[in-house]
């Protein structure tokens, strides 16, 4: 929206592909560049990524997840002013919009100074927290762990778990599954893991550890 504010064009592909985006940046000279992190390495990892032209960008900007350090990308956003707050509900529209006009998105986050200027760092979101022995963690039930072991190596749910010992007790998953390696992630448009697809499988799961008393509900 900034962009069309200002009187940018937008380039938008219907589906997010490594190709096509080098190609769109090369073609349209696209000076502005947001993406996920998991997409910047998958550019970056394209075969013929040094091929292509990127020197219109002059700015690129990440979100969804945190970047680890030593990747190469700076980012840089400098509002002039800032206003916003957490915790949003759809069915409470009073609660979702102050009444100075701040939409209260759930996104959780801190500020942070950067010298000249302060800098709004996302860190999560507040519908996701889990309530978990007795600790506000925020979701609708405890935490259920999916993990895809690399190629050539064997892995089971107790070795996660017991591994998952040395964490705080909050954070420990009740329960593990052991994707197959055959089997990759549902991936949302934008690359990123569809939770909502998972929590739909681990439901499944669920009723039936229940009905064996192996779910532990007071954990929710």
């Amino acid at each position: 929206m900034t962009t069309t504010y200002l009187g940018g064009t937008s380039i938008f592909p219907r589906v997010f592909d490594v190709a096509l985006t080098l190609e769109a940046i090369e073609k349209w000279k696209i000076n502005d560049l947001g993406q996920i992190p998991t997409q910047f390495r998958m550019l970056w990892a394209h075969r013929d990524y040094a091929k292509y032209d990127l020197s219109s960008l002059t700015f690129v900007a990440y979100a969804g997840a945190a970047l680890p350090a030593g990747e190469v990308v700076e980012i840089c956003y400098q509002p002039p002013s800032c206003s916003w707050a957490i915790m949003t509900s759809p069915r409470r529209p009073a609660r979702a919009i102050s009444r100075e006009g701040i939409l209260y998105t759930g996104d959780l986050g801190y500020f942070k100074q950067m010298g000249s200027y302060r800098a709004l760092y996302l860190s999560g979101r507040r519908k996701f927290m889990i309530k978990q022995k007795g600790y506000n963690v925020f979701s609708d039930e405890g935490i259920f762990a999916f993990v895809r072991p690399a190629v050539g190596i064997s892995l089971a749910p107790e070795a996660v778990l017991n591994h998952c010992k040395s964490i705080a007790a909050y954070k420990r998953p009740l329960h593990v599954e052991i994707l197959p390696v055959e089997k990759p992630f549902t991936l949302t448009r934008s690359t990123k893991v569809d939770k909502m697809a998972l929590k739909e499988i681990a439901a499944a799961i669920i009723e039936g550890l229940r009905a064996k008393g192996e779910w532990e509900a007071s954990g929710s």
